[in-house]
């Protein structure tokens, strides 16, 4: 039996023999028909969310730090505060959302639509706890 794939339309063609009931639905085929089916593929969110994406993350940083809120990292049995950075905002509260929302760990396998809405979840929290509001970036031609 030949299998085929083709990229082009996202079918997939495999065709089964005279008795050979389809799975999908119950019938039964007769000879020369082919059992078609689509595989939709999760649009990964694009280079230019990923850009905005890191920019939300360091521009957030310095709206943190500028209304005067520090991270709080623990060193042995002190507290120091520690000033934000792109890093570790999207260590310390995009990605968690993100986990939490979706289960997907790294934003390299966020979808399209996912990433407007960690951003949505993360703004509402951080405006409504600390008052404290970042737009998320629209990146065009940035060279970051």
């Amino acid at each position: 039996m030949t299998t085929a794939f083709n990229q082009s339309n996202s079918a997939y063609r495999e065709p089964i023999s005279e008795t050979k009931p389809d799975t999908a639905s119950g019938d039964i085929r007769e000879g020369g028909d082919c059992l078609e089916s689509s595989i939709k593929r999760k649009r990964q969110r694009t280079l230019r969310q990923n850009r905005s994406i890191h920019l939300f993350c360091e521009m957030l940083a310095e709206g943190l730090n500028d209304a005067g809120y520090d991270m709080k990292r623990v060193f042995e049995v002190k507290t120091v505060d520690v000033p934000w950075t792109k890093e570790s905002v999207k260590a310390c509260l995009w990605k968690p959302i993100q986990d939490a929302m979706f289960e997907v760990e790294s934003t390299a396998k966020l979808e399209r639509t996912q990433v407007s809405k960690v951003y949505e979840v993360l703004n509402r929290h951080i405006t409504s706890n600390f008052g404290v509001h970042v737009p998320f970036p629209e990146v065009h031609h940035q060279n970051k």
